[in-house]
């Protein structure tokens, strides 16, 4: 794999050494983790003032998980796209 071709990646996406279907697994997982803060935060929302610390918390925990489901997904693009060298 040529230099170039990687310099648009960071290490963590590069030097990944986590199996494939383990990451996909990782998302799924994932994936329920934020369906269920949505839930929390659907039922927290009924009393915006008295859970505001809960639903803070519940918003930050998605936004967390978001940003890990992007990651893994930026690793598997990489190897979509390098599979062939």
């Amino acid at each position: 794999m040529s230099t170039s071709a990687t310099q648009e990646y960071p290490s963590w996406v590069t030097d990944c050494d986590i199996d494939t279907a383990q990451i996909k697994q990782d998302i799924q997982d994932t994936e329920q983790e934020i369906a269920q803060y949505r839930r929390e935060l659907e039922a927290y929302s009924g009393d915006k003032q008295k859970n505001r610390t809960a639903i803070y918390l519940a918003e930050g925990n998605i936004s967390r998980r978001e940003g890990f489901i992007k990651q893994l997904q930026e690793i598997l693009a990489y190897r979509s796209k390098f599979s062939s060298i």
